[in-house]
């Protein structure tokens, strides 16, 4: 699981841009983009430099990784949810029945630059 974390990861890094628009914003508009992987209790989102680029990627790299997973122009569902980590290039959601406990997502976010956050 964490190979296929670190594996999504480095690609996304390597297809973000760091594209701004009028006045230094961000050039995606404030869209959001989400993929939601239910099998996996977990779920993606994509804001800003990610998504200035387009979704194509994107959509193709979620279902390249579980392919019953749904890519979305939403933000991650919040039910259920036990833990987030944001990276630059996006945010993980973690769900009740995620095969990690809380303090093993703590330490692997912290570990990878990530910010972590509970509820």
């Amino acid at each position: 699981m964490k190979l296929v974390s670190i594996v999504c990861a480095l690609a996304l890094v390597s297809a973000c841009k760091n594209d701004k628009g009028k006045g230094g914003e961000p050039a995606s508009g404030g869209k959001v983009a989400s993929c939601l992987m239910e099998s996996m209790q977990s779920c993606r989102e994509y804001r800003d430099a990610n998504l200035a680029a387009g979704t194509d990627s994107l959509q193709k790299l979620c279902t390249a990784v579980v392919s019953s997973a749904k890519f979305t122009g939403t933000p991650c569902p919040t039910a259920k949810l036990i833990a987030t980590c944001t990276k630059p290039e996006g945010k993980d959601y973690f769900y009740e029945g995620y095969m990690d406990p809380a303090p093993k997502l703590e330490e692997s976010c912290k570990q990878g630059g990530g910010t972590f956050g509970t509820k």
